[in-house]
């Protein structure tokens, strides 16, 4: 075989291991997950929520907290996608009537690459609370803040997966390609 065949063998595997094993083309909704998250009562947070960027949609809401000596603990859920301007921040209430508001202010908004992003505690938008009606059209005592915290993502692992596999393919191929010409 000529080296321009053994070349564009080597470059179709690779592609051909790119695209049969990264994801297809859709919204990149990543899992982002709380960390370290307390309350200046105490208490914690703890769960995940998924947001993608370019849609501006979160949803998939798993997010509970303990008690503390402000609040007992609850649990915040939420199925399925919904419009939000997480970018700012994102607000739930759950079955006990109480309403959990995360205030991501940061140098650079969440993206579809993930990282690590703190949680602003310096202007206390940060909070649960209890609501004052069953609409929860204002809050009331008690209530508590959050001190600490930060949320992670990382990119989805297919798309690392096919990454790797295609590195792993052309290095199989480069070590065949260094054996024929040993011949």
């Amino acid at each position: 075989m000529n080296k321009f065949v053994k070349c564009l063998a080597l470059t179709s595997a690779t592609g051909v291991a790119i695209l049969t094993t990264s994801s297809p083309a859709k919204a990149a909704l990543l899992t982002w997950y709380l960390d370290g998250v307390t309350f200046d009562d105490g208490g914690t947070a703890s769960g995940s929520f998924q947001f993608d960027s370019d849609t501006n949609q979160a949803g998939n809401v798993n997010i509970s907290v303990t008690g503390g000596s402000a609040l007992s603990a609850s649990d915040y859920e939420l199925s399925g996608l919904v419009n939000a301007n997480i970018a700012n921040f994102f607000g739930l209430r759950n079955s006990d009537n109480r309403f959990f508001q995360v205030v991501f202010e940061f140098d650079s908004s969440l993206t579809n690459a993930g990282g690590t992003v703190a949680i602003n505690t310096t202007r206390n938008l940060s909070f649960e609370a209890t609501c004052g009606d069953l609409n929860c059209s204002f809050l009331t005592d008690p209530g508590r803040f959050i001190t600490a915290g930060t949320v992670t993502a990382v990119p989805e692992p297919l798309t690392i997966l096919g990454v790797g596999t295609a590195l792993a393919f052309g290095t199989g191929f480069k070590r065949k390609l260094g054996k024929g010409k040993k011949k």
